[in-house]
């Protein structure tokens, strides 16, 4: 009879202890799901720029997180840390800028009616540069089965850039019709980008009118 309690006692705590390891964490991933999270592989100073080096994503338990949690490295890389960072912790979007700063200054607000948009471009073969930076005017193509313009995108201005083997992970300024098509081709193609004008702020603003009078006129 001992014997018998102590084999139910033995099989009662290795199912208890089956329960705690397998079982609620299944129930619980199935009740609450998951998701993916950037968090901070390096520690990362106020003001300097996220890359592939100090960030990575992870699936997390999607109970009670924060809800501005970043969810896409796309949306983090190349932007820039308003908060000292330190490894394992979490990225928030409030915690983050679009806008390259000092990290004593915080960073200006967006042009008013624009708004800042992460993507993946390639380099366009035969581009008179390899790589992009920020302030570069760049004109956009779309490639599906084949390469096309963009009357839109036309120029378009880079706020960050960070490379990424063959590509670059970019933020730009964006209106609101320009961020639409933006988001259609980052879901249904390649994205490639030729640089238009380089240090020459008198061009690029003129470019960038020159933009913004397409849009309007073909809105109106």
């Amino acid at each position: 009879m001992l014997k018998n309690r102590f084999v139910y006692a033995v099989l009662c705590y290795l199912l208890a202890v089956i329960l705690a390891l397998v079982g609620i964490p299944f129930l619980l991933s199935k009740t609450y799901g998951t998701k993916s999270a950037v968090y901070v592989i390096e520690p990362i100073a106020k003001g300097e720029q996220m890359t592939r080096e100090n960030v990575g994503s992870v699936l997390v338990g999607d109970l009670n997180l924060p809800s501005d949690l970043a969810d896409s490295l796309e949306d983090v890389i190349g932007r820039y840390a308003t908060v000292d960072m330190v490894t394992g912790d979490f990225v928030l979007l409030s915690k983050i800028s679009q806008i390259p700063f000092d990290g004593d200054t915080l960073p200006e607000e967006l042009p008013e009616g624009t708004k800042a948009v992460s993507l993946s471009v390639k380099i366009m073969a035969g581009s008179i540069v390899e790589e992009l930076k920020s302030g570069d005017i760049i004109k956009l193509y779309y490639n599906t089965d084949q390469l096309r313009e963009i009357p839109e995108l036309q120029f378009m201005q880079v706020v960050s850039a960070v490379s990424n083997d063959k590509e670059y992970i970019i933020t730009v300024l964006a209106t609101e019709v320009q961020s639409e098509k933006l988001e259609n081709m980052k879901r249904n193609g390649e994205i490639y980008a030729a640089l238009i004008s380089r240090d020459n702020e008198i061009l690029a603003k003129d470019l960038l009118k020159q933009q913004q009078y397409y849009i309007t006129a073909k809105e109106n």
